[in-house]
């Protein structure tokens, strides 16, 4: 008898009498013949009419590729997925150079949310009477920080118990928000929020709202904070 190998499986010849599978090294004789009706729903696989469509013998091509691509991607550990959330508490720029030496905080950017009017300017969120705050953008890997370290972050970084004042900046453009996008998140912000409450006594004023549109602030006030002082007009430096 002539032995085929199956990763050349369906290109054997006439000659051949009998066909190995790999997995359990059963051998089958050849020709083997089905009906037209199995030939035309193989199940993920193409037949010929010399050849049996069992597992690891002729895959077609699509879903071939497909398993490789998932394969790969498995090995490389696939793309990352990356959460954004949002944070108020007080001046945007000390929040977010904050929250940028974080570990696991792969992009921050500052801007207002939580007002009605539309394409707001620094200059008019400044009055207090947009609905808006100064807000963080907050872009992180939950393989790297959860939700929740990035909340107790969050309430370290600004006081919870002042009401539209935090340090000297003093508007309600200053309040302190965590704005929610899930009700998985707003969950994990109650059952923490329970939590802080046992351990102090005062009246928590960071508000729990409902994430509305960001708009990005002005280019000058992102990562305000690590902006190069200028020391000179005639130089770059």
């Amino acid at each position: 008898y002539y032995y085929y190998n199956m990763v050349d499986c369906c290109k054997h010849s006439d000659s051949d009498k009998k066909c190995i599978r790999r997995s359990d090294k059963k051998s089958f004789n050849l020709p083997r013949r089905f009906s037209k009706k199995k030939c035309k729903k193989p199940k993920g696989f193409t037949m010929r009419s010399s050849c049996a469509p069992y597992k690891d013998c002729y895959s077609n091509n699509k879903r071939t590729n497909k398993r490789k691509k998932s394969r790969s991607k498995k090995k490389s550990g696939g793309s990352k997925k990356l959460i954004k959330v949002y944070f108020a508490g007080g001046c945007f720029w000390g929040i977010e150079e904050k929250f940028s030496k974080l570990k696991g905080v792969v992009n921050t950017q500052v801007g207002y949310m939580g007002g009605k009017i539309k394409n707001p300017d620094y200059k008019l969120v400044s009055t207090g009477k947009t609905g808006y705050s100064e807000t963080v953008m907050i872009e992180y890997d939950p393989k790297t920080i959860s939700y929740l370290e990035l909340l107790k972050f969050f309430f370290d970084s600004h006081d919870p118990f002042s009401l539209d004042k935090q340090g000297a900046d003093i508007g309600s453009q200053y309040r302190a928000i965590v704005f929610y996008e899930s009700s998985k998140q707003k969950k994990i912000y109650e059952k923490f929020l329970k939590e802080f409450s046992k351990l102090n006594d005062k009246s928590i004023q960071t508000k729990l709202l409902k994430k509305k549109k960001f708009y990005l602030a002005e280019d000058y006030h992102q990562k305000y904070n690590f902006q190069k002082k200028c020391s000179s007009l005639n130089t770059e430096n």
